[in-house]
């Protein structure tokens, strides 16, 4: 049986949100916002999430 992990957020003088946590086969767990919007009329910033490195930046 698989348990689905979720990650609260907590905005005050609202309701709890949950957002779902993936798991990816290589790198670190994620939090899936892709309906923040939705569920909180809310944004992240883009560049908080995403972002872009220098090549001489990736370790191979």
């Amino acid at each position: 049986m698989t348990t689905e992990r979720k990650a609260t957020l907590i905005i005050e003088g609202r309701d709890p949100v949950e957002f779902p946590i993936m798991t990816p086969v290589i790198g670190n767990d994620c939090i899936d916002i892709r309906a923040l919007a939705a569920k909180t009329g809310m944004f992240s910033t883009p560049g908080f999430c995403r972002r872009r490195m220098p090549v001489e930046d990736h370790v191979y």
